[in-house]
């Protein structure tokens, strides 16, 4: 687990590089997104939490690629995508999940 001070260095270096960045640049939200599919779980966390910093509260092509990973195996993982979709503005993450599993389990 990261201790304070790392935690406050990494948001202080993603959130001046989320400056750099042009917030409507797919191509960093798709560099983003695949390192969501990081075989290190800490990679995925981080990626979470960056597509929320240089993403568009509402952005729906990285809701989208967040809503993904809900499942993620590595609690800490997911937890930081359900963050990250908060800060976007999604709402009804768990509704929405639930009926995916509820759609799912008709289906079967």
């Amino acid at each position: 687990m990261l201790g304070d001070k790392e935690h406050r260095v990494r948001n202080a270096v993603v959130e001046s590089l989320s400056e750099v960045v042009m917030k409507y640049d797919r191509a960093v939200h798709k560099t983003l997104g695949s390192c969501l599919e990081d075989e290190d779980p800490l990679m995925r966390r981080m990626a979470a939490e960056a597509l929320a910093v240089v993403s568009e509260t509402g952005d729906e092509y990285v809701c989208l690629m967040l809503e993904a990973h809900l499942d993620d195996p590595d609690k800490a993982a997911q937890r930081a995508v359900r963050e990250s979709l908060t800060r976007l503005g999604r709402e009804g993450v768990n509704r929405l999940r639930s009926a995916g599993k509820a759609t799912r389990k008709s289906r079967a």
